[in-house]
C-alpha cells in the first residue's frame, strides 16, 4: 500500500512538472482577434456572467418590499428628526456661548 502512495505522488509531481514546462504559446498578431473584438468579447461576457450571477439572487416578495421600504422610511424620519434636535439644542448652547 505505501508503494502505491509513494507511485501517486510521484506520479503527480512528474505530471506538475510537465506542466510548468510548457511554454506558454502566443498566437501571432494576424491571429488575435483586433482591439474592437477583443472588447466586444468582453463586454459580452461581462453581460452573460451579471445575467447568470442576477437569476441566483433571491429577490424578494411585493410584501416584503413593502415592508422594508416602509421600515426604511420610519427609521430615515426618525433619525431627522433626532438629529435635527441634536442640532436645535446643540445651536441654542452655542448662542448662549457667544
Amino acid at each position: 500500500m505505501a508503494e502505491k502512495v509513494e507511485k501517486t505522488n510521484a506520479e503527480k509531481a512528474k505530471i506538475e512538472k510537465t506542466k510548468a514546462e510548457k511554454p506558454k504559446v502566443e498566437k501571432p498578431k494576424s491571429e488575435r482577434p483586433n482591439f474592437l473584438q477583443r472588447w466586444a468579447n468582453g463586454l459580452r461576457r461581462w453581460f452573460n456572467e451579471t445575467i447568470g450571477e442576477l437569476r441566483k439572487v433571491k429577490w424578494p416578495t411585493r410584501k416584503e418590499a413593502i415592508n422594508l421600504t416602509i421600515v426604511v422610511l420610519v427609521v430615515s424620519i426618525a433619525m431627522a428628526f433626532f438629529l435635527g434636535g441634536l442640532d436645535f439644542i446643540f445651536a441654542r448652547l452655542l448662542n448662549l456661548i457667544i
